[in-house]
């Protein structure tokens, strides 16, 4: 649980204390750039939020309105997606802390799977696949 905890406060931080050391660069980054993209995307919304209410203030019959009622809408959307991935990292981060965390101690045999041609007493070619625990 407390990989888990740790994901939620920071993707990646899970994945470290799992000792998974090459998966938090992934989730920090991701976390990191979509950050930046929900900061980015809403530092232009309220610019142009704010043009817009300016301009229909002054003139309500512009011609600017529509253009920055479109440009305000797009930075909208696109910080909301941004911050629907966002989520979406620190769900996934973890889902694959708490994953990681019980397969831990999980230990597992060499799986063995030899193919090879075999030819038999009658010469009839085969394939034999083999399988071993």
């Amino acid at each position: 649980m407390k990989a888990v905890l740790l994901s939620f406060v920071c993707p990646g931080l899970g994945q470290i204390y799992n000792e998974s050391y090459w998966k938090a660069p992934l989730f920090i980054g991701a976390a990191g750039t979509l950050g930046y993209f929900v900061l980015y995307n809403n530092s232009h919304y309220n610019d142009f939020s704010d043009a817009y209410d300016r301009e229909k203030s002054a003139n309500p019959n512009s011609t600017k309105l529509d253009s920055l009622k479109s440009w305000r809408n797009y930075y909208q959307d696109n910080r909301d997606l941004s911050g629907l991935f966002l989520l979406g990292v620190y769900v996934l981060s973890a889902v694959d802390a708490y994953t990681d965390a019980h397969l831990f101690d999980f230990r597992y045999q060499k799986f063995d799977v030899s193919i090879r041609p075999d030819v038999d007493k009658l010469f009839n070619p085969a394939v034999r696949v083999r399988i071993s625990f």
